[in-house]
């Protein structure tokens, strides 16, 4: 028992953890309303699966929409083929929170947006959280989404 507790990982960034300081503060302008607690189950079963301890909850501003990925919800972060891991790691701090959103989107709510809405609001969340090169990065995975993106459309 004590292994299976030692082998499950909590992936937290730094800015990840300041919204908690923000959330107590009262601030609630945030797109990002929840922070992101996530157990890797690459340990355990040797997958790439990801499991949502907490909800996670984004307001898109654009679209004026918000967005909760319930507990337990199980992602694999970004889709990144093995091949590009070198140009964007599927774990990359900067996409992180934004593919647990996408991911969420493209499985549970196609009978709430299409396709393309999705892809913007994963752009959109990109968008607020800081990361180094994050303008670049925001661009190349929109446009491998929109160009390979699969979802239950």
């Amino acid at each position: 028992m004590q292994r299976i507790r030692m082998a499950v990982f909590v992936i937290r960034t730094g800015y990840e953890m300041c919204w908690r300081k923000r959330l107590n503060s009262g601030v609630k302008t945030m797109p990002f309303r929840t922070q992101l607690d996530l157990w890797d189950m690459k340990p355990i079963l040797g997958s790439r699966r990801r499991i949502t301890q907490f909800p996670l909850t984004y307001h898109s501003k654009h679209w004026n929409m918000s967005i909760t990925v319930p507990v337990k919800y199980e992602t694999d972060l970004a889709s990144v083929p093995r091949l590009a891991w070198w140009l964007i790691a599927p774990d990359d701090p900067g996409i992180r929170l934004a593919a647990v959103i996408h991911d969420y989107c493209y499985s549970h709510q196609c009978h709430r947006m299409t396709r393309k809405i999705a892809d913007q609001i994963l752009f959109e969340a990109m968008g607020e959280v800081p990361s180094p090169g994050s303008k670049w990065l925001r661009w190349i995975v929109y446009f491998a989404v929109r160009i390979g993106g699969k979802g239950n459309w």
